[in-house]
């Protein structure tokens, strides 16, 4: 049989043509490859292979029997971009975006690299360097038990959360939401414990207002679940770098010279809130967020070695 992968719309780069083709090459042994100018088409197909279409990285849809099927990652970048399948590639699809982790990688690369090496649910990924787990995130999406390793402590913590948060309840977020605004926003004065030692090194860093702000938000969350409370944590985090000190568009510590950002922290906190949840509401349709979520491990991966039969025994 004959099937019709169609691409995505923008353009790609040479490498990801690459990782393509050596998809439909590992994927698909037997069929033969015919490239079209919208697409590729698979001839000698087998039809015991079509739900390996759905894993495919780089093909947006597929036709079978006169339908038009999205394949997942589709679906993935679908949920960002409100259903609509724009000209530009998205990679903060899912919980990708939470927090700009300095450092991460494309996940398309990850699920594009699982399937190439033929990686399936009966295999364990373990990724010594996980960063803020983009590899741990996309082989959740797939179905594929990973775990990982880093010297980082705010990585690991970023990565949990991320994997973590596919789950999380929406119903119960948008409440807390609406609590944590109605709480920050009916602040009479910006009051912090100036004799604290750490408020007060946090001072050097962050103004009065924005401070007392953060520390209102992290006061209310501590009586929520795990789940609630490090979800709010990491996109609370994810902004202070904008609201500080320190200059935004620079890795180096340096003083700020550009302007501070119009929008209250409030009400860019809540917007990013709104925009996240309403994502990993799209994916909990399609995507089972039930499963036990991959996590990491903060550690340094030297600890490691072949006498431990086990990865949980350097926790």
């Amino acid at each position: 049989m004959t099937v019709s992968l169609e691409l995505f719309p923008y353009k790609y780069i040479e490498y990801e043509k690459e990782l393509l083709n050596r998809e439909l090459v590992t994927m698909f042994p037997g069929a033969r490859i015919i490239n079209t100018k919208t697409g590729v088409v698979l001839d000698n197909f087998r039809e015991e292979e079509l739900p390996l279409l759905d894993k495919l990285t780089y093909i947006m849809s597929y036709e079978y029997e006169e339908q038009r099927h999205f394949t997942l990652q589709s679906k993935l970048e679908m949920s960002f971009g409100n259903g609509n399948q724009s000209r530009r590639q998205h990679t903060r699809y899912s919980t990708n975006g939470l927090h700009e982790y300095k450092g991460k990688f494309n996940p398309q690369i990850v699920h594009s690299i699982v399937n190439v090496l033929g990686i399936n649910s009966d295999m364990t990924v373990i990724d010594p360097f996980c960063g803020s787990g983009t590899t741990l995130l996309e082989c959740q999406h797939m179905g594929i038990f990973s775990m990982g390793i880093d010297i980082n402590p705010l990585a690991v913590y970023m990565a949990n959360v991320k994997t973590a948060s596919l789950a999380i309840n929406i119903a119960q977020a948008y409440r807390v939401l609406e609590k944590i605004s109605i709480a920050v926003k009916s602040m009479d004065t910006f009051e912090c414990k100036t004799d604290d030692s750490r408020i007060a090194y946090l001072l050097k860093w962050i103004p009065l207002d924005i401070l007392a702000i953060i520390e209102t938000i992290k006061d209310f969350l501590s009586t929520e679940t795990i789940t609630i409370a490090d979800f709010f944590t990491v996109l609370a985090s994810d902004l202070i770098r904008d609201y500080s000190y320190q200059e935004p568009s620079d890795l180096r510590i340096r003083k700020r010279f550009s302007s501070f950002p119009e929008v209250d922290f409030v009400d860019a906190f809540c917007s990013n809130a709104q925009k996240h949840l309403n994502q990993i509401s799209k994916m909990q349709e399609f995507i089972d967020c039930k499963a036990k979520p991959n996590y990491a491990i903060n550690s340094d991966i030297r600890c490691y070695t072949n006498e431990q039969k086990d990865l949980r025994a350097i926790e």
